[in-house]
């Protein structure tokens, strides 16, 4: 890049002529130089006007090394912009003498003081501020393009300024005001910054910032220990990098306006005379305070947006420019004596704000201390702090100020703290900020606050607050705790006396003293003993008085080492309103809600309650161990107690404080306890006794037992417990209407030696899904119906594990009879009778009721009857049985009981099924199958020895097994693939089924006997390519008088089917559908026949008329019919044959394509099924065709006649 440059004078404007070119510095010689060279010379470096030019000698001094000369003859118009625009010999083309180079003097150079400056909000004598330029048009900033601290270095040098502190950030003072900017482009050997410059192109140049400097010789001000900061001592930023005080003495009292404005503070309004002190009070016009202000701008302490006020006008701090928030937030948090910023974030967007690009180090005692623009900025996104003064903190919910759940204040409101995120720095943190000692680790539970969740994170560095921050964080309840701390500070109190409720008070960290009345009431309320009415100070010098450290009231359950001596007699000693204390106990003996008072209001607080609370409870109260498992009962509201606070191994609730819950709305759930005691067991089923699904009450409800869940001796325990003897072998399984999706209690262990169920092992119980168990016990026992004829009349037996027994009639009455309908499900009781019985032996107890039982068990005594009459009972309801027919058969359907299903799951059914089948006229029970159903049905337990559906053992229950349907033998239908022969298929449920492969000839010719198709003629096994579910198989072994008898249940996969040939068989023939490409092939053959066909008779047409015409009266010895073809046809020549009628035999199974040799048939049948390819899974359509012996006649045509060509 080419440059001018004037150097050897104090001024950039005056000098020799040097030109730069092709990285050198080199002159321009005399020749022919005139004052249009010197305007273009002045012009193009923003001097001014062409004053003087020429060769002036040694007046400026010249560096020796530059002694090339670059131009010569230069001759200007004046109008050009740079010298080399201008004509000349060219470059480097001289004969100069070197002592005849050019000097020039622009008019700048007299006028200009200082062409550079640095403008510190309009004072240019601070030695910081704005780069900038005086040109004869203005002020010229510098670009921070290209900026570097050389460059900066050479600006503070070049003023006397000393050397550069600190570049500022863009726009840290105010904008200047100047024409334009400018690039510094320097070689190194400028004389000025001005000759850094391209003044020709600089003023096409646009820059975004301009350079801001701090040189060293700049002295910051600020006024100290006034009202504000615009008043008070003037103190100067020394050298030592501390303030010092500015003498009066040395004070320029010329500079009172200027530093208050330096300052920013108005103008000067009063200074202090000089006195004792020395130093310059000095007192500015204007009133400026720093404040913060919340979400309505409203004035907050220790939080909120940075605000300024001037003389009453709040103004925003604009984020804008700024480098370092936190370095801001410690500066505002200590000026407003606010502690340590805990936060600073972007705030709101205001409309305007008048102060950005704030910069401050962090030591500032004031934000009007810290570098920053002053100057209305559109849409300002404020800065918001949250110092360490805002924060608030609490350990509520207690009685204790050190300990309870952490609240915080901040931003003036109360918040709740999430245990996310917390430490135990945190803990102990608050623990010292509440003068509470530290964080002890075995803290208490307290109850919760319905404050919202405080949604900032808070980190301690150390046990200070100063040492903490803060971030923003969100935070729900979840699942997480709320922080809750107990501070080392925190202590029981307990009375230690003659009685729970009066005596001295003691504390965890001995014997208090000075106790007021209201501490007496704290300590009467803790205890559950009403109010303090006496504070008492007694002499205790002849009282034998130990202190028991871990809390404990009796000085017996103090250890030799935790026991100290009162040294002081004297001790307060407090008496409460109360006796004795409210004792806790549970609503139902050994289970439900925990109670510190008469009714059921008065229950404790769940969140609060421990599992260590429950365990002593049921010890004392004599109730076995707590179980641990969640209270499955039912509750009711009523909480008075929040929490319950016990000294260390307490052996009961004498040894704890009692917390009142006073906002009632923190807890409305209770606690409730269910212990070992309270467990009892019994079996569920609606008939039978000694035998059910087996159920305890646990845990405040009963609970199923899953299977699988206790051992043989277990078994006994409980049939012996319940008074049915012993369990029968393996009589503990699943119960048919068991669901995994259940919930059921595992593992529970009880031995002989156990003397009810309730002291049993339950440590390892646990509640969880499973398959339910049911349990049958020696004495089981069942009464029951057998009529075959009614569902709900007929003689009465009992059925047990061995045998059943008639029920005698002695003693039966109209209550024994409702008792028993009921039983029965078989609706209201008619009557009864006695009818003798000599076959039968009779059950040994006899059955009375009284009141009203719940089930003809409770009626059931142990009492020998009186006769041999056997009880007969009639009852009103007739239950309605119906079967769905499926597909015409009636046969096949659905089983339904009052038109409800039968699950599928039901148990021992095989016989009441047979008997039903005939009642229907089907003859026998074949076998049942499941439907699709899922949802409420009707379970079947049956014995053997019913007769009716009704009569077996019936519940409603879910059932995910489906439905029942049935089929009788009289169902079966057989068929064949072809006509008396091929595959066996039978249909019983409405679709053919394969058969199993038959076992021997006589069963094939039985079947085609049956399907009058004579003898079989042969039978064989069909291999399938795929493996089907084949259910059925036909065996008459017994030689059955019904083919249906034959035929068997016999599920499983297979291969193999049966296929039978009978005499009477018709072999089907195969014709497949042609290939689409033959019919196309054979559609286009006819088109081109039909055109051939067309030309020959066009062509026979008009030979016929050349012999026509060639044979006529002149040649009548031939004789010709003009349409030969008609001729023909009425000459019989054409004798065609009509094809024999397709005949199709109906294959209902395509599934296989049987591979019959049928060497017993005829040669026609071998031949015309030999063809066949297809197989059973074949997708090819067939058509089975059975053809005559022989084949059509071929149509042949008449001879052509001789004279014919």
């Amino acid at each position: 890049q080419n440059r001018i440059a004037l150097r050897g004078s104090s001024h950039p404007c005056e000098g020799h002529l040097e030109v730069y070119n092709n990285n050198t510095w080199g002159l321009v010689g005399n020749h022919r130089w005139n004052s249009k060279n010197g305007e273009v010379v002045c012009k193009s470096l923003e001097c001014g006007h062409h004053m003087k030019s020429g060769v002036f000698g040694n007046k400026y001094k010249k560096d020796a090394s530059v002694s090339h000369f670059w131009l010569d003859e230069i001759n200007c118009t004046g109008t050009e912009d740079n010298l080399w625009d201008c004509a000349s010999n060219g470059w480097g083309i001289t004969t100069c003498q070197s002592h005849n180079y050019i000097s020039v003097i622009c008019s700048e150079s007299s006028t200009l003081k200082s062409t550079l400056s640095l403008n510190l909000d309009g004072m240019s004598d601070e030695c910081a501020g704005v780069v900038q330029f005086s040109t004869p048009r203005g002020i010229v900033s510098v670009c921070d393009q290209k900026w570097d601290d050389t460059k900066a270095n050479k600006v503070c040098q070049e003023l006397g300024c000393g050397e550069l502190q600190k570049t500022l950030t863009p726009s840290i003072f105010n904008q200047t005001g100047s024409l334009y900017s400018v690039s510094l482009n320097c070689f190194g050997n400028e004389d000025f910054l001005w000759q850094c410059v391209d003044w020709v192109s600089a003023k096409e140049q646009t820059c975004l910032e301009e350079v801001r400097i701090i040189c060293s010789n700049h002295s910051s001000v600020r006024l100290h220990g006034g009202t504000d900061v615009c008043e008070g001592t003037l103190q100067k930023f020394s050298n030592e990098s501390r303030w010092a005080n500015v003498s009066c003495q040395e004070f320029d009292h010329g500079m009172l306006n200027s530093t208050c404005a330096k300052l920013k503070c108005g103008s000067a309004v009063s200074v202090k005379p000089c006195n004792e002190s020395k130093n310059t009070w000095l007192t500015c016009s204007d009133r400026v305070k720093v404040e913060l202000r919340g979400s309505e701008k409203a004035v907050t302490k220790c939080y909120g947006e940075i605000y300024v006020s001037v003389d009453g006008s709040h103004n925003a701090v604009c984020n804008n420019g700024t480098i370092s928030y936190a370095k801001v937030g410690e500066v505002v948090c200590r000026e407003l004596e606010c502690g340590t910023p805990l936060s600073v974030v972007l705030g709101s967007v205001v409309n305007q704000g008048q102060i950005s690009h704030v910069e401050c180090h962090g030591q500032e005692n004031s934000l009007w201390e810290c570098k920053r623009q002053h100057g209305t900025v559109d849409k300002c996104q404020t800065i918001s702090v949250i110092c360490s003064g805002s924060l608030e903190m609490r350990l509520s919910n207690s009685q204790d100020k050190c300990a309870g759940q952490l609240e915080l204040k901040s931003q003036g409101i109360w918040q709740s703290v999430s245990s996310a995120d917390w430490s135990d720095q945190n803990s102990n943190m608050v623990c010292q900020h509440l003068d509470c000692g530290e964080l002890v680790k075995n803290q208490y539970t307290f109850v919760e606050s319905n404050f919202n969740l405080m949604q900032w994170k808070l980190t301690c560095g150390s046990s200070n607050i100063l040492n903490c921050a803060m971030e923003s964080k969100k935070y729900d309840f979840g699942s997480l705790n709320l922080v809750k701390i107990t501070c080392s500070g925190f202590k029981l109190l307990f009375l230690q006396g003659d009685s729970p409720c009066e005596g001295r008070v003691n504390s965890t960290a001995g014997y208090l003293q000075n106790i007021t009345n209201k501490m007496a009431n704290g300590v009467c309320s803790r205890n559950r003993c009403g109010k303090g009415i006496a504070v008492l100070n007694i002499d205790n010098s002849n009282m034998s008085s130990t202190v028991c450290h871990n809390g404990t009231t009796s000085s017996s359950n103090c250890s030799m080492k935790n026991m100290t001596k009162l040294p002081d007699p004297q001790t307060d000693y407090v008496k409460c309103s109360e006796k004795s204390s409210k004792k806790v106990w549970l609503q139902n003996d050994c289970y439900g809600k925990v109670l510190v008072c008469s009714g059921e209001t008065c229950g404790v607080c769940a969140k609060t309650w421990t599992k260590e609370q429950s365990t002593m409870l049921c010890k004392n109260l004599g109730c076995g161990q707590a179980i641990s498992q969640e209270w499955r009962g039912q509750k009711t509201h009523g909480v008075t107690v929040a929490s319950v606070h016990c000294s260390q191994n307490p052996e009961n609730f004498n040894q704890c404080n009692f917390i009142e819950l006073e906002d009632h709305s923190l807890c409305t759930e209770a606690a409730y306890v269910a212990c070992t005691g309270s467990v009892k067991v019994d079996l569920q089923d609606p008939r039978d006794k000694c035998a059910g699904n087996i159920r305890l009450f646990y845990s405040g409800a009963y609970l199923p037992l899953c299977d699988k869940s206790i051992a043989t001796p277990t078994q006994d325990f409980i049939c012996k417990t319940l008074g049915c003897g012993g369990a029968v072998d393996s009589g503990f399984s699943m119960a048919i209407d068991s669901s995994s999706n259940r919930e059921g209690l595992t593992t529970i262990t009880c031995q002989d030696v156990n003397s009810n169920i309730s002291s049993c092992d339950f440590s390892k119980t646990e509640v969880k899904k499973c398959q339910v168990g049911h349990l049958k016990c020696k004495d089981w026992r069942r009464l029951l119906l057998i009529n075959p004829n009614s569902d709900c009349e007929g003689a009465v037996y009992i059925q047990n594990q061995s045998d059943h027994y008639a029920i005698s009639s002695d003693g039966w009455h109209s209550q024994e009879g409702t008792a028993l309908c009921k039983y029965l499900e078989c609706g209201q009781f008619i009557n009864s009778s006695g009818t003798p019985q000599v076959n039968s032996r009779f059950w040994s107890s006899s059955y009375t009721c009284t009141g009203n039982p719940k089930s003809i068990w409770e009626c059931e005594k142990e009492r020998s009857h009186e006769g041999d009459n056997q009880l007969s009972i009639s009852c009103m309801d007739k239950p309605q049985l119906t079967f769905n027919k499926i597909k015409d058969n009636n046969c096949t359907g659905e089983v339904r009981l009052k038109n409800e299903p039968l699950c599928y799951k039901s148990q021992k059914t095989d016989h009441v099924f047979h008997e039903l089948c005939q009642q229907m006229g089907c003859s026998m029970f074949f076998k049942a199958w499941p439907t699709t159903y899922k949802g409420k049905a009707r379970y079947l337990s049956c014995t053997g020895k019913e007769s009716k559906l009704w009569q077996c053992n019936s519940w409603m229950n879910e059932c995910t097994d489906g439905g029942v349907l049935l089929a009788c033998t009289k169902a079966f239908k057989l068929n064949f693939s072809s006509t008396c022969g091929g595959e066996l298929q039978v249909n019983y449920r409405g679709k053919l089924e394969f058969v199993h492969p038959l076992e021997n000839k006589k069963d094939a010719d039985r079947i085609c006997n049956e399907q009058k198709c004579g003898n079989a003629s042969s039978y064989k096994t069909e291999i399938i390519k795929n493996k089907a579910q084949i259910d059925i198989k036909i065996d008459c072994e017994k030689e059955q008088n019904y083919l249906w008898h034959c035929v068997k249940s016999d599920p499983r996969e297979s291969t193999k089917i049966a296929v039978i040939y009978c005499d009477k068989y018709i072999s089907p023939v195969v014709i497949r559908k042609p290939h689409p490409g033959l019919i196309v092939g054979i559609v286009v053959g006819f088109v081109l026949l039909l055109v051939a066909a067309s030309v020959v008779f066009w062509k026979r047409k008009a030979f016929l008329a050349i012999l026509n015409f060639k044979f006529s009266d002149e040649n009548p010895d031939v004789e010709v019919s003009e349409n030969e073809m008609q001729s023909l046809k009425e000459k019989d020549v054409f004798k065609t044959e009509d094809y024999d009628n397709v005949v199709t035999s109906k294959n209902l199974m395509e599934d296989n394509q049987s591979d019959v040799n049928a060497s017993e048939h005829d040669e026609e049948n071998r031949r015309t099924s030999k063809d066949s390819s297809g197989t059973e899974y074949d997708d090819v359509n067939e058509e089975y065709v059975q053809p005559e012996d022989g084949s059509p006649a071929e149509p042949s045509l008449p001879p052509r006649p001789d004279n014919v060509l």
